[in-house]
């Protein structure tokens, strides 16, 4: 896959932890507040006893880009295979193991947050075979301060726009986007 290969070839660094790659952001543009959005299909079956979730659920992982790193999303993907049937924790411990939805998304936004070393969001619609669920989460990187945390997350950028900001703004649409998603799941589960 020539794209892939285009990727991987650039300067990736990888998490150990979570093997979880990075690469170089792209350099912002004067003015320009920049966030990053991976919305990923999540695979079917992570739960092992449940065999949830179904499939048409998505996982949303949202940052702003300000250690000049994003994530690899061929890793990412890759992540998330790993948790069906459960996640074993990481073989240096750093991660435990985990088995239900609520502390999947919880994990997979914390090791997506200490690989880039900054806040990430994440946003999980689930299709359940009791109906659905939505889990939302926040994840700050280990390794920063509460003072670092707290200035990516808070402080105004030049033109007076924090990327986070702009992620929190568009709450309400995604609110009504997972509203209608379900809307939908319903609607096709009368008519079959």
């Amino acid at each position: 896959m020539e794209l892939r290969r285009c990727f991987l070839d650039q300067e990736t660094e990888l998490h150990a932890a979570s093997g979880l790659r990075t690469m170089p952001a792209a350099a912002p543009h004067a003015g320009v507040e920049t966030a990053v959005t991976h919305a990923l299909d999540l695979p079917e079956a992570l739960c092992p006893v449940s065999k949830n979730p179904r499939a048409g659920s998505r996982l949303v992982i949202s940052y702003a880009p300000a250690s000049g790193r994003c994530l690899e999303v061929y890793h990412l993907r890759a992540l998330l295979k790993r948790f069906v049937g459960g996640y074993p924790g990481s073989d240096c411990g750093t991660y435990p193991a985990e088995r239900n939805m609520e502390g999947t998304v919880q994990l997979v936004a914390r090791m997506c947050a200490d690989a880039l070393g900054v806040p990430v969001f994440a946003r999980a619609d689930l299709v359940l075979d009791a109906g659905g669920q939505t889990v939302v989460c926040t994840a700050h990187p280990r390794n920063a301060t509460a003072a670092d945390t707290d200035a990516g997350a808070q402080s105004a950028k030049p033109g007076g726009v924090c990327p986070f900001a702009l992620l929190r703004s568009d709450e309400a649409r995604a609110e009504a986007e997972t509203d209608a998603f379900f809307a939908r799941q319903g609607a096709a589960e009368r008519t079959n």
